[in-house]
């Protein structure tokens, strides 16, 4: 049997977190990158930044999934 981990089996509060933590992180990195929304979002130096932040999205989108399927499980 899988061990449990926070990405296999997570709660409803390690979600919220997460998707708190990294919602606030997209906006500061966003605001960072445009210098307060004077210059455009796609630029060549923010390249690296981008592929961390899509990287954290599909990290998130795996934990809402798994989320969900564990909540739909019938319980053992």
């Amino acid at each position: 049997m899988a061990q449990k981990n926070i990405l296999t089996h997570p709660k409803k509060k390690h979600v919220l977190l997460f998707t708190l933590v990294i919602s606030i992180g997209f906006t500061l990195n966003t605001i960072a990158l445009t210098n307060a929304f004077t210059e455009p979002f796609f630029q060549k130096k923010g390249i690296a930044i981008y592929l961390l932040m899509f990287g954290s999205l599909i990290f998130l989108f795996i934990m809402w999934m798994n989320y969900f399927k564990n909540k739909t499980e019938p319980k053992k």
